[in-house]
């Protein structure tokens, strides 16, 4: 075919072409106007409801920080936690626990971090710390295996929580008078190059606490 011949099968190809694209069009062009109008109402209604629910978690935040301020009221935190959003009602009874911590009311605070840790569709990073220390606080009085086997699955990475939970275990292991096993879980801290310098300093000194209490058995 000389170069004449294909410049001119090349332009019939093009007119087809468009031909097609006109047809097409003009078959489905409410079709494809509506869709690209629907995704701009989308998109934009994605866009406020983003503004809103930052508007939103803002003044959550505000008027929680205000209620602290005011002298952490366990009635008014209670209050904000029934009424907002389910993060912000997450840290508010983690507000409402600490509280109860610090008046010496261990059982009160221990009921709310169940509750948390229940709490259908909050955020797992929020229900494992507090499970965590619901643990730690039960296990004031009671250091029995069956809490170390409520605090075995928070030593795992994905837990989030994993150096605080083996540090819990090792106290735990320690109450129980299994030194040598508390020690053993300290050194996968202190080994560990993922561990908090905070917390790698402490297994440090309980390593040697326990050691000391291990000689003292002998």
């Amino acid at each position: 075919m000389d170069d004449q011949s294909s410049e001119f099968f090349e332009q019939v190809n093009d007119d087809l072409k468009r031909q097609q694209l006109k047809k097409t069009w003009e078959e489905n062009k409410y079709w494809i106007i509506g869709g690209i109008i629907g995704s701009i109402i989308a998109t934009g209604a994605m866009a406020a409801w983003r503004h809103w629910e930052f508007n939103r978690n803002v003044a959550a935040t505000a008027e929680l920080t205000e209620i602290v301020k005011n002298g952490a009221d366990t009635k008014a935190i209670e209050d904000f936690a029934k009424n907002t959003n389910k993060n912000h009602s997450v840290i508010a009874r983690l507000i409402l626990a600490s509280v109860y911590v610090e008046k010496g009311a261990s059982a009160d605070a221990i009921k709310v971090y169940d509750e948390i840790a229940a709490t259908f569709g909050a955020d797992k990073i929020y229900k494992n710390f507090a499970k965590l220390l619901s643990v730690k606080y039960r296990s004031q009085t009671i250091s029995n295996d069956d809490i170390l086997k409520e605090l075995e699955p928070l030593t795992s990475k994905s837990s989030g929580w994993s150096f605080s939970a083996m540090e819990l275990k090792a106290t735990i292991l320690a109450k129980q008078g299994k030194f040598e096993q508390a020690v053993e879980v300290l050194n996968t801290i202190t080994a560990s190059p993922d561990a908090p310098e905070r917390l790698r300093q402490r297994a440090v000194k309980l390593t040697e606490l326990y050691d000391a209490e291990k000689s003292a058995k002998k």
